[in-house]
């Protein structure tokens, strides 16, 4: 799996520290989606959700939401495709959820807090069912 990095206008460098260094582009250089819209939210839902996910970087994070949004879905996971479009995910045991934009581009990725009830409005009516 290729690791997210910072890429100079096509030049392919790559810093990894995860601050964005001027004149330098966000390049989401992970296998299954297109990462976060942009650095600067790839950063807020670190800082929101990464701690509970136990990711110690912004890079691990993405990765992380990258495999569980874009790979192949596991035994735990329901899948459903909201009206509009966006694919959500979550996995009953973990209680990982995540959200993707019918253009490939993550929405959310998170451990959700509480019962699914309590977050059942973060669900289409498919998705709660197969948890039911």
């Amino acid at each position: 799996m290729r690791a997210l990095g910072w890429s100079a206008k096509g030049e392919g460098c790559q810093v990894t520290c995860g601050v964005k260094a001027a004149g330098l582009a966000y390049t989401p250089l992970v296998p299954f989606t297109g990462g976060f819209t942009d650095a600067d939210e790839l950063r807020r839902h670190y800082f929101n959700h990464g701690r509970k996910l136990n990711c110690v970087s912004s890079l691990a994070y993405e990765a992380r939401a990258d495999a569980f949004m874009g790979g192949p879905i596991g035994a735990d996971v329901a899948e459903c495709t909201r009206p509009l479009g966006d694919l959500v995910r979550y996995n009953q045991v973990t209680q990982e959820f995540g959200v993707l934009r019918p253009d490939r581009v993550i929405r959310t990725y998170l451990i959700l807090d509480g019962t699914l009830v309590r977050n059942r409005t973060r669900f289409c009516a498919n998705c709660v069912r197969q948890q039911s």
